[in-house]
Formats: C-alpha cells, sequence, structure tokens
C-alpha cells in the first residue's frame, strides 16, 4: 500500500473516532456549591414581577426581567433587580424561564458590557421556591450539590433526609451565608 493511501485511511478513521467522541459543548460543567457562590457576582432571593421583550441596543434580542427583592445575600442591596438576558426563542416573545409571580433563589453573573447577564452554571444557578404547608423549599439543578456540601461542612442528619430533588430554603440560605463570611 502507498503512504498516500496509508495516509488517507488513517485521516479516516481519526475522523471516525472523533464522530464516536460525544459533543459536551452544551453541556455545562457542574460546579460544586462553593464554587457556584463563588462565581457569582450577585446573589438573590427575589419574586418576578415583571417580564417584556426588549432591544439590547442594536444587538440580539432580549428580555428584561423585573425582581421585588425579598433578601440580598451578595452584592444586592434595592429593593427591585433588573436583569436582562438573550430570548431564548426569537420571535416567541419575552422567553427567559421566568414568569411574573416566580419566587427564585438566583445566583448571577456581572453583567457583560452590553448590559446582559444570565445564572452561573446555567440552570444549576437558579433555585425555583415553591411551598409546601407553608414551608419554602427550593428545587433546581444545583441542590445535590448544596446537599453534598451541607453533609460534608456541618454533617447535618436532618439533610441527609432530604431528597436530593429539593432542600428546605433556610438550608440553602444559611449555606451561602456561611460561604460568604469565610471568604
Amino acid at each position: 500500500m502507498s503512504a498516500r493511501r496509508l495516509s488517507g485511511i488513517g485521516l479516516l478513521l481519526a475522523g471516525l473516532l472523533l464522530c464516536a467522541i460525544p459533543a459536551r459543548a452544551t453541556q455545562p460543567l457542574r460546579l460544586s456549591f462553593p464554587e457556584l457562590v463563588r462565581r457569582a457576582d450577585r446573589i438573590v432571593h427575589a419574586r418576578c414581577v415583571g417580564v417584556r421583550a426588549g432591544p439590547a441596543d442594536g444587538g440580539p434580542a432580549n428580555v428584561e426581567v423585573t425582581f421585588a427583592v425579598i433578601e440580598g445575600l451578595k452584592r444586592v442591596s434595592a429593593d427591585r433587580l433588573v436583569i436582562r438576558q438573550l430570548r431564548t426563542a426569537p420571535g416567541l416573545g419575552p422567553t427567559t424561564g421566568f414568569a411574573v409571580g416566580d419566587e427564585v433563589l438566583l445566583f448571577l453573573r456581572a453583567d457583560g458590557p452590553s448590559g446582559l447577564t444570565s445564572p452561573v452554571g446555567f440552570a444549576q444557578g437558579v433555585f425555583r421556591v415553591t411551598r409546601t404547608r407553608g414551608v419554602p423549599a427550593v428545587r433546581g439543578d444545583g441542590v445535590p450539590a448544596v446537599v453534598r456540601h451541607i453533609m460534608r461542612h456541618t454533617h447535618a442528619a436532618a439533610v441527609a433526609t432530604t431528597p436530593q430533588s429539593s432542600l428546605p430554603l433556610a438550608d440553602l440560605i444559611g449555606a451561602v451565608r456561611a460561604l460568604e463570611a469565610g471568604r
């Protein structure tokens, strides 16, 4: 076999091997809870009070989301917080995943040069507050990391029995405060 033909076969095999490797570009890196807190420019417990489509000053279409602040946990002291995000479905109206009335605890990146922001770790930085018999709990992709962190650092037996899909809101807020106090 000629060297040229062997080279072509080698390139073909390398190409096939690369096709077999799963693409991870759309899968965000799973962050530990301390990393989530560290990377967040702002952490806030808030209720969504407004969602509207808006231009990004000549840039891509965006959505402006207004929150009434319940408690600022990191670099949020005002009673209102307005964030701008890229619209996730252009032409279909404001679709950020937030609706008026949603209660959330957000871990937000700093605003970029265009004024747009997003949660740290995408869905990992959004904790939705639910209430069962009046007791607030949070749900979200970041809950398992928080539960692991609390169990490792406080040895809380009550958390060990918590389902990995939810966590008492007070435990999450306490864990954020403890990490922020230790900086």
